[in-house]
């Protein structure tokens, strides 16, 4: 199930374990080759529900834990995975009512809203919004709709937050990151992440709202529908955010794989001809290989060339993996962490310029990050 690039990348049987498990659908044979697996290695369980809670994966992984029950699971494993799974469904309904409700209010003033990712990623891709973990709401608008949207949201109890990292990208006013604006409600429950374009900071990567609108599709959530992003469109966003965040979170992957095997009929020619175009062929590339040989997601022989044919994506996709486990848990400033960073930032950016800026941006961050790491060991008195 998982190719020798993989075992090779990611050594831990616990690891491993967790690229088996953390889809929505296993086969018998699949099931039958994770028995086989776990026969075969000695497993800490706790270590396994601990990383997929921190990837993101635990709903995913606790329906396929249900159905093995492995001898050496310990029996409390259940029950505490069961808790934070039904803990998250519920917010997830929550958070799927709240964008039901937004939608509802700015479509009444007259804005188009598109909501991505959340509750709208989990219906389509994960057989529900208790299928995908998620701690978010993502929404689009047109910049003319931008300000009028963020005034409505906060007349509905939110407030607009900011960040060290926002504050150096700000455009106009102190809470405007860099696209958009970030807001959670007055109780701190849920965060909206609302912007106006869908961009990569330092690539030519960049989607318009007109554009994205004009493809958009509707999906049902309780009660009501909502826009989205169409199938393609999302591979190309999908592939973006990871490429952001380096992949550091199993549930990105995931993310790619499931919607990649609902949406049968995608159009890869066109995905293909805007990757050409905004030149990110490489971040979509990196993204089909990790959902190919760690998720088992199917390629056909065409697209499985044109993925494979970028040698230096091949290698990006295998340092990531490298990486990935250790990213989930806490940041590394150490050298071999550094040059990870630089070296994957710097291979997805084609343009010189993109590089220079990615370069000047990592360096600042890590600056900033080690002043309040200093800052947090030797407090004033």
């Amino acid at each position: 199930m998982l190719t020798e690039r993989v075992l090779a990348a990611v050594p831990l049987p616990e690891h491993q374990i967790l690229l088996m498990l953390a889809r929505t659908r296993i086969s018998e044979a699949g099931y039958a080759e994770v028995r086989q697996f776990i026969a075969n290695h000695p497993i800490d369980w706790r270590v396994v529900v601990d990383t997929a809670r921190a990837h993101g994966v635990l709903a995913l992984s606790y329906r396929h834990l249900l159905a093995l029950r492995p001898e050496s699971l310990p029996k409390d494993l259940i029950q505490i995975s069961k808790g934070a799974v039904m803990s998250s469904a519920a917010r997830n309904l929550q958070m799927a009512k709240e964008v039901i409700r937004i939608a509802q209010q700015m479509n009444a003033l007259g804005i188009e809203v598109l909501t991505y990712k959340g509750a709208a990623l989990a219906l389509l891709a994960f057989d529900g919004v208790g299928g995908r973990q998620f701690n978010d709401i993502d929404l689009l608008v047109s910049s003319a709709d931008l300000v009028q949207a963020k005034n409505l949201l906060l007349e509905q109890q939110y407030v607009a937050v900011s960040s060290p990292e926002h504050r150096s990208m700000q455009k106009d006013d102190h809470d405007r990151s860099y696209q958009g604006y970030d807001l959670v409600s007055r109780d701190g429950r849920i965060a909206v992440d609302l912007q106006e374009r869908f961009g990569l900071r330092f690539s030519s990567f960049d989607l318009s709202f007109s554009e994205l609108w004009a493809r958009r599709q509707t999906i049902g959530l309780p009660d009501s529908s909502v826009m989205t992003l169409s199938f393609e469109d999302y591979i190309l966003v999908l592939s973006a955010h990871g490429t952001q965040h380096r992949w550091g979170r199993l549930k990105w992957v995931s993310d790619l794989a499931e919607l990649v095997v609902r949406a049968s009929d995608l159009n890869w020619d066109t995905i293909i001809e805007r990757a050409k175009v905004m030149r990110t062929e490489r971040m979509v590339r990196i993204g089909l290989l990790l959902a190919h040989e760690a998720m088992g997601m199917p390629l056909t022989a065409e697209i499985e060339r044109w993925v494979y044919s970028d040698s230096a994506a091949l290698k990006v996709m295998q340092d990531v993996l490298r990486w990935m486990f250790i990213e989930a848990s806490n940041f590394d400033p150490s050298l071999q962490r550094a040059l990870f960073d630089y070296g994957f930032d710097l291979s997805v950016r084609p343009r010189l310029n993109d590089k220079v800026q990615c370069v000047i941006f990592l360096t600042r961050r890590r600056l900033m990050r080690r002043v309040r790491h200093e800052a947090a060991d030797h407090p004033t008195a």
